[in-house]
């Protein structure tokens, strides 16, 4: 087949697009369940990590995550800015590392508020020295634990922030062309500044196994054990009556405020327990100093 060419509107980039083999062993999109669980546990992660960075920073700050996606490594990094900001990941149990991304103005807009700058007056773009690096880790080793804290159950331990900062997106290196990642996006607001766009790659094979399966089967084996475990969380509502009075539709129709209905229920007799109507058995009311409760005597199982 030969290449497409897409025609875009005025002011975008025309895109040529050629088919590639999809994988059905590795999917690249995320499965409903999936999606669910991984956007709650990203919104946990920028309410901590919105927190954190207003008490490091000094200053108000939020972040907005925005919806999780599977990606290549290839795709992702494709994506980003030629020069951005790279700190690789040592995910525990994955040989694979993943990524957090964020612009190099930002970095530097970080580290000289936690310097005691107040931002305003900032050098032009340029990488961070070996001691702003520094900073930046145990800034970024803090995120790392409220991310954790997100994924209880699904990471083991925290991911470690590496010494180095890639600038080249290209050079990174953190995975194969080919492999998976989870990839979120964040948008970062610190100040009165203008947002920044953030971004977290974690390996798939790290996250998705502990995610449960997706669209799962039951078989008709397990029917009955699912229907009593369906049936036993099931709330009633149990009922205490004591015995019925009848009387005519004419004494019904003249009964006023202050008439008295006598009940032929004694006081010594037990209360019948019904279920929905249903008799299920009877009960004696218990008086202990100053509580008071009903006792089962006898219920229709033993009859």
């Amino acid at each position: 087949m030969d290449d497409v060419t897409v025609a875009a509107p005025a002011g975008h980039t025309v895109v040529s697009a050629q088919p590639v083999p999809y994988d059905f062993q590795r999917p690249t999109t995320l499965a409903r369940e999936h999606s669910r669980i991984l956007d709650v546990a990203f919104d946990t992660f920028a309410r901590q990590w919105s927190s954190q960075l207003a008490t490091r920073l000094r200053t108000k700050a939020t972040v907005t995550p925005l919806p999780a996606a599977l990606a290549t490594y290839d795709a992702y990094t494709a994506s980003l800015p030629a020069l951005t900001c790279m700190v690789l990941l040592h995910v525990p149990g994955a040989e694979t590392r993943g990524i957090l991304q964020l612009p190099v103005s930002t970095a530097a807009d970080w580290v000289s508020r936690m310097l005691g700058s107040d931002g305003e007056s900032l050098p032009a773009h340029r990488k961070l020295t070996g001691t702003e690096i520094g900073i930046l880790r145990r800034t970024l080793t803090a995120a790392m634990d409220d991310l954790a804290y997100s994924f209880t159950g699904v990471l083991d331990a925290a991911p470690v922030p590496d010494l180095a900062v890639h600038y080249n997106p290209g050079f990174a290196q953190a995975a194969a062309p080919t492999d998976l990642m989870v990839v979120a996006g964040f948008t970062v607001t610190t100040g009165s500044g203008e947002p920044a766009s953030f971004s977290l790659a974690l390996p798939s094979d790290s996250v998705l196994p502990k995610l449960g399966s997706s669209n799962p089967v039951d078989t008709g084996q397990d029917a009955a054990r699912l229907a009593m475990e369906q049936l036993t969380a099931t709330p009633v509502e149990v009922r205490l009556e004591a015995n019925p009075v009848r009387i005519n539709s004419m004494a019904l129709l003249k009964l006023q405020v202050g008439d008295v209905l006598p009940l032929t229920h004694t006081s010594n007799r037990p209360f019948n327990v019904t279920v929905d109507g249903h008799h299920l058995g009877s009960a004696v009311n218990v008086v202990d100093g100053s509580r008071k409760y009903m006792k089962i005597v006898e219920t229709e199982l033993d009859q």
